[in-house]
């Protein structure tokens, strides 16, 4: 809102003032958003991941199953990735192979949706007088 405001005020403004006015703005915005990562943003974060107790309500068993399950695939996850990073080299052949497939397979495939007989043409716009001949407009685009 202050941005599309200075930008109205800023029409009818000199251009050093602008300038002046623009850089103001900027630098109360890095104060304001400094105030915010520092100050209120950990203090959210705090009231976020506070330890809550045990729910009883009907989707409880629900949220069990899914924090279990989200759990599980989480490990697994980084327990793959820690085989992936012991096996560097391994990775990197695999890396290369999926690559390589991944080019022989764009190389094979049509390279956009037009047939190819809807390819290959330029397009462009002639304007001239009003009341300009054929002739005119042929020799124009030539």
């Amino acid at each position: 809102m202050t941005m599309m405001l200075l930008a109205v005020i800023s029409l009818a403004i000199p251009s050093t003032f602008h300038n002046f006015v623009t850089a103001v703005t900027i630098a109360v915005s890095v104060i304001i958003s400094s105030f915010n990562a520092l100050t209120l943003t950990p203090a959210l974060a705090a009231l976020l991941l506070k330890p809550k107790k045990e729910s009883q309500g009907p989707l409880s068993r629900f949220y069990r199953w899914f924090n279990d399950v989200f759990g599980r695939t989480t490990n697994g996850y980084v327990s793959w990735c820690g085989t992936f990073i012991r096996k560097a080299g391994m990775s990197l052949i695999f890396l290369a192979l999926v690559a390589g497939l991944a080019g022989l397979l764009g190389a094979k495939l049509p390279g956009g949706f037009l047939p190819e007989e809807d390819q290959g043409y330029m397009y462009a716009g002639v304007q001239l007088p009003d009341a300009s001949s054929l002739q005119r407009t042929s020799e124009v685009c030539r």
